[in-house]
């Protein structure tokens, strides 16, 4: 039984036990107690009552905070750590065991290898882990999920390498997989590409890291318009909060496209406000209109505030004179042929 969920107050104390149960009396009655090799938990009723036991702790663990089972080298096995320093919490850290000293109050840290130090709390360099470490020829970054340190490189010294983007470092598989599957721990879960090394340096004269790859941090699953290019042809795909890839919105019949959260749309059919180029009807006459920024051909219908974008027929263009779609030699130039 890997956790117990118990709502009695709990007291660390040790006890003796009779016919393998502890010995229940008017001051642990109806406590939840702990036997002294910190295994097994007991709930004790009314004195002189045999107790009730809970759960027995698997090889290995013993019951720890929260009256658990956790880890013997864990930080939350304060029952040993009670029993052993005299102590509510393991001030030994990376796995180290609490001893007692020879004076009240006293203690010390027995280290797990390679670890050292007063607390446990140094760690060794690279090059000292690879060497007491044989099961493994790449070991990961303390810090960086992608990152790890290769120790059967060719220089003979462990070299730091970092997994392509979206990859992060399996310990167990000794490789780059999907982040999807990779279990981080304690190492940072970089998510932006431009956090990577290998793209956290990039520059150049016409783009930035960022303008390049932009972050999905915080955003939806799919299809958006591109963080740092708001209102314009670019997008990005995002899935979970990691860049999938980046694209340019292409171009129709009636000109070019932005992207917007509903995908790539003709510029003329987006609202001006949202970044496009459609016009807006709000107070205009009933009529038909010029299309600035459209080709020759393009024109914009009111009627009762509302904007209806048309072109006209192949060989026609728009005369914004008159307001109608006519040959090229009856329209002035620079649409039509004619000198005006």
């Amino acid at each position: 039984m890997d956790s117990l969920k118990i709502n009695f107050v709990v007291f660390l104390s040790f006890f003796s036990l009779i016919d393998g149960s502890p010995n229940c009396n008017s001051k642990n009655a109806y406590r939840i107690v702990i036997s002294d090799d910190c295994r097994t938990v007991w709930r004790c009723r009314r004195p002189g009552m045999s107790a009730m036991k809970l759960a027995d702790c698997p090889e290995g663990t013993v019951v720890g905070r929260g009256v658990r089972c956790v880890p013997e080298g864990s930080s939350l096995n304060v029952c040993t750590v009670k029993k052993t320093c005299g102590l509510n919490r393991n001030p030994c850290r990376h796995g180290g065991t609490c001893v007692s000293g020879t004076k009240p109050k006293e203690f010390g840290c027995e280290c797990r290898v390679p670890y050292k130090g007063r607390y446990c709390e140094i760690v060794p360099s690279p090059a000292e882990l690879c060497v007491v470490s044989p099961r493994y020829t790449r070991l990961p970054d303390k810090e960086y999920c992608q990152t790890y340190f290769d120790c059967g490189d060719k220089t003979g010294e462990p070299v730091k390498k970092e997994c392509s983007y979206p990859l992060q470092f399996d310990v167990e598989k000794q490789s780059c997989e999907d982040f999807h599957t990779v279990k981080c721990g304690n190492r940072k879960n970089l998510k932006s590409k431009c956090q990577y090394n290998k793209y956290k340096s990039m520059r150049s004269p016409f783009t930035s890291c960022e303008m390049a790859y932009p972050s999905c941090e915080k955003k939806p699953n799919g299809f958006q318009p591109h963080l740092k290019r708001p209102q314009s042809p670019w997008y990005m795909v995002c899935k979970d909060e990691h860049l999938v890839k980046t694209g340019f919105c292409g171009s129709d019949k009636n000109g070019k496209e932005i992207a917007t959260k509903d995908g790539c749309k003709n510029a003329f059919d987006v609202p001006q406000k949202d970044g496009g180029l459609k016009p807006s009807c709000k107070g205009k006459p009933e009529g038909f209109y010029p299309l600035q920024g459209g080709s020759c051909q393009q024109f914009f219908y009111c009627k009762r505030d509302k904007t209806y974008i048309n072109r006209c027929p192949n060989f026609l263009t728009f005369d914004t004179k008159i307001a109608r779609c006519r040959l090229k030699i009856h329209v002035c130039r620079p649409c039509g042929t004619k000198k005006c």
